[in-house]
């Protein structure tokens, strides 16, 4: 598989990526979460080295399968995500978001928890 450096970070990754959108559950419904894990660890094994999620996928649900599926090699990948989204506080069914806030402050307490429910320090 093709690969490239991811950014200005020095870390070569694949130009392939593997989305886990569908792990958050939302437009897809409902899904099997050991399926899931299977499906991100089976992309791993066919040769993708970067993996990405965001705490907006399923409420920070995306976020824990990915941890769990990319935990026995987490050190031999690019692992993304996104920061500072906010969820509208009125919206009992969760089905919208606010838009992205760059607060410092917000942005880190986002990393945060995202490092928390992808296993991570």
């Amino acid at each position: 598989m093709r690969t490239r450096i991811f950014g200005t970070s020095g870390l070569e990754t694949t130009v392939i990526g593997y989305g886990g959108w569908p792990m958050g559950r939302g437009m897809y419904g409902s899904l099997d979460d050991e399926e899931a894990i299977k499906a991100a660890q089976a992309a791993y094994d066919g040769g993708v080295r970067l993996f990405d999620t965001a705490a907006i996928y399923g409420w920070g649900y995306g976020e824990e399968l990915m941890g769990q599926a990319i935990k026995s090699y987490r050190k031999d990948i690019v692992l993304v995500t996104k920061g500072a989204r906010e969820w509208q506080r009125d919206n009992p069914d969760r089905t919208a978001a606010t838009v992205a806030d760059s607060d410092p402050d917000k942005l880190r307490k986002s990393i945060d928890e995202s490092l928390k429910r992808l296993q991570k320090d």
